[in-house]
């Protein structure tokens, strides 16, 4: 399977696990406040921090508190996405396997009714079969070998069904 392909596969499923509305909603509220604090924390200068922390109100968190809020946030929409995906894609092979149960029983039940056939064709083929086995009981008392007496017997059957030699 080329890279390509494989990449794309996962991403589609991870879209899928991650392209949520809340998630995008979360995500950015969550965003936005780790922003804030490192602005806050790192790039402010030290005397413009009273005035902002006026209009702060979120605790003073360390870097590695937000990282494991973040893992934290993450492995739970990780789970929930897996969740519904594995969800919606058993819904969806319920369907494909309740349609192929019905065209099962619909060909069951075709299969349970008699086949018509042309009884006029299966009489005009027996009747044919009559004929051939007549000519070879005619062609075989005389001293002809088996070989000779199938060339013969070739021989008239193509030119029953083949009326140009003939002419």
């Amino acid at each position: 399977m080329p890279l390509f392909t494989m990449l794309n596969e996962r991403f589609s499923i991870w879209r899928a696990i991650f392209a949520r509305p809340w998630v995008v909603v979360f995500g950015s509220i969550y965003g936005v406040i780790g922003l804030l604090d490192f602005v806050r924390a790192k790039v402010l200068p030290v005397e413009y921090h009273c005035i902002w922390d006026s209009y702060y109100v979120m605790p003073d968190l360390s870097l590695h508190t937000w990282l494991m809020i973040g893992l934290v946030v993450s492995v739970v929409i990780l789970l929930e996405g897996s969740y519904r995906l594995i969800k919606q894609r058993d819904i969806e092979h319920l369907a494909v396997l309740t349609s192929l149960r019905s065209e099962l029983l619909e060909a069951q039940q075709r299969m349970d009714t008699p086949l018509s056939l042309d009884y006029q064709a299966v009489e005009k083929l027996a009747k044919q079969g009559a004929e051939i086995a007549n000519l070879k009981a005619q062609l075989a008392p005389r001293s002809l070998s088996s070989d000779q007496s199938d060339k013969l017997f070739r021989f008239f059957a193509e030119a029953r069904y083949c009326p140009s030699i003939w002419v």
